[in-house]
């Protein structure tokens, strides 16, 4: 009796081993998957990309380069390429159970901008590699460059909010003009309140901005947005761009959300 309850204890201590390991090698994801994100900038700006990437917590992997299309990556120091790497933006911000969510920055300088620009780079050309050569998808899902600022009708008086996009930019008119249109990216307009203040009074456009009225473009997020993005949005009037506002937001994740993310691009 006693060797009976001692080999089905055995049994199912050994079916528990497997199963958890099972389990286990079930959650995760092989290849890391990078936060689908929305970027846009001015091709006379420099500017730091920043992605955010969920990997396996035991994979000793880090995001090392970005690479646009055909364009060559370098290593850092060398600054006779594109789009050299800085180690010391390389962070892990967030640990789950099976998983950790890692961010990576990259600075382009207005030049490196304005050579993407010319060679016409989409957001299915942009790629990132891996410490170890693997390539992967940067999944960026919406990628543009404003060729040029053109002469501004605005003056930039001030800014502020947080981190989620929520905030203000705030200008004065250098001359009488009508304001038509705010150019809100398609992929993040359903997320997003903008509302439209003319001397600390809301209107609605079109209108008519005279010359030392102000205006002030307020943007509240109306929830959770499932990608990161840096969002340059411009003014428009008479079809004309002048001024410009900035949108940023840090990526937030949770387990469903990583569950996700593996039905969507992982194995």
């Amino acid at each position: 009796m006693k060797r009976k309850v001692f080999y089905s204890v055995l049994t199912v201590i050994i079916a528990s081993f497997f199963l958890n390991n099972w389990y286990a090698n079930n959650k995760k994801m092989g290849l890391p998957i990078v936060i689908p994100s929305y970027i846009s900038t001015l091709a006379d700006d420099s500017m730091e990309i920043t992605l955010y990437y969920v990997k396996d917590r035991h994979d000793k992997r880090t995001l090392q380069k970005i690479t646009f299309g055909d364009t060559d990556t370098a290593v850092e120091g060398d600054t006779s390429h594109f789009f050299e790497e800085n180690t010391s933006k390389l962070h892990t911000i967030d640990t789950f159970n099976y998983q950790t969510l890692n961010r990576a920055s990259f600075h382009i300088s207005a030049g490196e901008i304005a050579d993407i620009y010319k060679k016409d780079i989409l957001a299915k050309d942009i790629q990132v590699i891996l410490s170890d050569g693997t390539k992967i998808p940067a999944n960026i899902k919406h990628f543009e460059i404003l060729k040029t600022k053109k002469e501004e009708k605005l003056s930039f008086i001030s800014s502020g909010g947080s981190s989620d996009g929520t905030g203000y930019t705030k200008f004065k008119a250098k001359q009488n003009m009508n304001l038509t249109l705010i150019n809100m990216p398609k992929e993040l307009k359903k997320y997003y309140d903008v509302q439209v203040m003319k001397s600390n009074q809301r209107v609605d456009l079109p209108i008519k901005l005279n010359k030392g009225e102000t205006l002030s473009i307020n943007t509240k997020i109306k929830g959770n947005i499932p990608f990161s993005y840096d969002a340059i949005i411009p003014l428009l009037s008479d079809k004309d761009r002048v001024g410009f506002i900035s949108l940023l937001n840090n990526s937030t994740i949770s387990e469903k959300d990583i569950e996700n993310l593996v039905k969507e691009y992982g194995r």
